[in-house]
């Protein structure tokens, strides 16, 4: 058998394994969870999965000569080219706005702990939709696939999600049951995290189950329309208006693009049934969460924190508008910004994020940010096909930015929208293919596509024992062995070193079982870890008001005043419109003596409270005759 032969042979078993690679990557990735296993158990898997399935695609990508096919496809239509273009740019600037101008290098690198998406998170999910748009250019059969492996799941989704809505989590938390009429009901979520991400995720599956049913025949269109139904109804479970209006906007844009008549003698029956199963659901009693949610969207029509954190976040673009401050910096920078109106009107929450993505990036990379993201939408809604599967996929995009303009961008809704772009541009309709191009023979003469393997399986293998040391961490303090749980988690600090920031979780982890009767004979040496790392924290946490004043309460309990108030005023200079560490400051003040600072300390917090916290009044207004409290 002659070399070209072999070496045909061999480029067709790596690209099936490819495509089974990114089948799985599709699937696998919005119901990756790992309970029990991980600490951050519902998004390092999806992590991990993104950073391997990234490094083997790197691997898999087949090649012949100097080129790459499905790169030569890409590259030899404009839209195509356009968004790689736009992804290596993407990279390329991600990775300088996340070191040279980040306000924290550390977390813009590693991602913080609730969504993991710095710039390895962020490179995962380029690399990997690249490569897929690369494979679906040279074997347009894969598309398909890929539609099934995002609408299948989706009912896996929506199954959980449902025994979430109906009171109970058999997967995450077997063990707790939730009250089906409680005033303030969990809002289904699945494994993402949060009802708004699976919204987004479902709202997807719909449109690919929709594909499906438009464009194939027998058991595929069947599954697709199953899928499509069942996904809609997970939708309506979300209570998620972004992931609703997503839903309307892209079949608006559907039936806008679509110039082919409908026969509603067959659309009335299916939609009459829909409909009437609706209503019944809404009047039944099991419709109580969703009445309870309706009721919720009558009485707030500005969408929460949206408008007023929106705002802030324009003022916090404005400070570095080109440049951006780093991926997963807002945490630590928009308390700087945030204004007397949002906190007034949201004393105490926590804002994670500018829940718009536009925002998010603009936020994290600046204009210079923004810009390829945009090219890379404009490449995907350009040209294509006007009918069949195109059109309809282009429909999802719209539902997904729609839905993604009132939340944020996790792993799961990146690589999600990154993928639907990537089977757009990569339908290039048999074009030639420029094969032998300039790029690949850089590419393949400085072997960076196995160099930028090897670094996102190390990240892989990185984030999976970091995570894992937590976990192991976190069950020595639950079984009271506080003095192994320290050293665990010194190791884990030292070996994972510039790691994902855990500090915060450790040190109250760590200092509220030090508290516990049955950990007596161990406290203080624990106490002193727990006081140890919260200083670190403080230094390096993406919620460092928090992590201030989670010392200030520890130096409290130790009647070490100074410290305390050291403390306190660090937290207010990281968040000067929360109003607790002024709240805290002003009943230390008050036992002191100090009644001008305190009276200072005491108005202004009673006015960010915003009477919302009656017992703030009420303990500043008798804090002079009673000693601090210590907790």
């Amino acid at each position: 058998m002659s070399t070209g032969a072999i070496h045909n042979i061999s480029n067709v078993k790596a690209g099936l394994a490819l495509d089974t690679v990114i089948l799985v990557q599709v699937a696998a990735v919005p119901l990756a969870v790992a309970p029990g296993l991980l600490l951050y158990y519902d998004v390092t898997p999806k992590l991990v999965l993104l950073l391997a399935g990234a490094a083997a695609g790197l691997i898999l990508l087949p090649r012949t000569g100097a080129s790459y096919p499905g790169w030569g496809e890409l590259a030899s239509v404009p839209r195509g080219r356009l968004f790689l273009i736009c992804t290596v740019i993407s990279c390329i600037w991600l990775a300088i706005s996340s070191t040279v101008f980040s306000a924290a290098p550390e977390l813009s690198v590693n991602g913080t702990g609730w969504r993991r998406f710095g710039l390895l998170g962020q490179l995962a999910v380029m690399v990997s939709t690249a490569v897929a748009a690369c494979r679906c250019a040279a074997n347009p059969t894969l598309t398909r696939k890929i539609l099934a492996a995002l609408a299948l799941p989706g009912i896996a989704a929506t199954a959980l999600a449902a025994a979430q809505y109906f009171g109970c989590d058999p997967l995450l938390q077997p063990d707790l049951i939730y009250d089906l009429f409680a005033d303030i009901p969990p809002r289904p979520y699945a494994t993402m995290g949060h009802a708004a991400y699976l919204g987004t995720y479902l709202a997807m599956a719909v449109f690919a189950g929709l594909t499906l049913a438009v464009t194939e025949s027998g058991r595929w269109k069947q599954a697709g329309a199953a899928a499509a139904a069942i996904c809609f109804g997970g939708v309506l479970l979300t209570g998620t208006r972004g992931a609703l209006l997503g839903l309307v906007a892209g079949l608006a844009a559907w039936r806008l693009w679509d110039n082919r008549r409908i026969s509603w003698r067959r659309a009335w029956i299916p939609a009459a049934v829909i409909g009437a199963a609706l209503v019944l659901f809404a009047v039944s009693p099991a419709g109580e969460r969703l009445r309870n949610r309706v009721g919720e969207w009558a009485g707030d029509f500005a969408g929460g924190t949206r408008l007023w954190l929106w705002r802030d976040c324009l003022r916090m673009a404005a400070a570095k508008p080109v440049t951006g401050s780093g991926a997963e910096t807002f945490s630590i920078l928009l308390p700087t910004f945030q204004s007397d109106d949002l906190a007034r009107r949201f004393p105490d929450s926590y804002h994670e994020s500018a829940h718009n993505i536009f925002l998010d990036v603009m936020l994290s990379q600046g204009l210079l940010g923004v810009l390829p993201l945009a090219g890379a939408l404009v490449a995907a809604m350009w040209g294509g096909g006007s009918s069949g599967a195109p059109m309809l996929l282009r429909a999802m995009l719209v539902a997904n930015l729609v839905a993604q303009q009132f939340s944020c961008l996790t792993l799961t809704t990146a690589y999600l929208l990154y993928l639907n772009m990537a089977l757009l541009v990569s339908r290039v309709g048999g074009e030639s293919a420029a094969h032998g191009s300039l790029p690949c023979r850089i590419l393949r003469r400085l072997r960076l596509p196995e160099a930028a393997a090897a670094g996102l399986a190390a990240a892989a293998v990185y984030f999976l024992m970091s995570d894992r040391a937590l976990a192991e961490t976190q069950r020595l303090i639950e079984g009271g062995k506080l003095a192994e749980a320290a050293r665990r988690y010194a190791e884990a600090s030292d070996t994972y070193v510039p790691g994902p920031s855990a500090d915060l979780w450790f040190s109250r982890t760590q200092a509220h079982a030090a508290q516990l009767p049955s950990n007596a004979s161990i406290s203080q040496p624990a106490w002193r870890e727990a006081k140890r790392v919260g200083m670190r924290a403080a230094q390096k946490s993406e919620t460092r008001h928090g992590a201030w004043y989670h010392l200030a309460t520890m130096y409290a309990m130790e009647d070490d005043a100074g410290r305390m108030e050291a403390c306190l005023r660090a937290s207010i200079q990281a968040a000067p419109a929360w109003f607790k560490p002024r709240w805290m400051l002003a009943r230390l003040l008050m036992t002191q003596g100090r009644s001008v600072e305190a009276g200072e300390q005491k108005r202004r917090a009673e006015y960010l409270a915003a009477g919302k916290y009656p017992e703030v009044e009420k303990t500043l207004g008798s804090a002079e005759k009673r000693p601090v409290p210590h907790n």
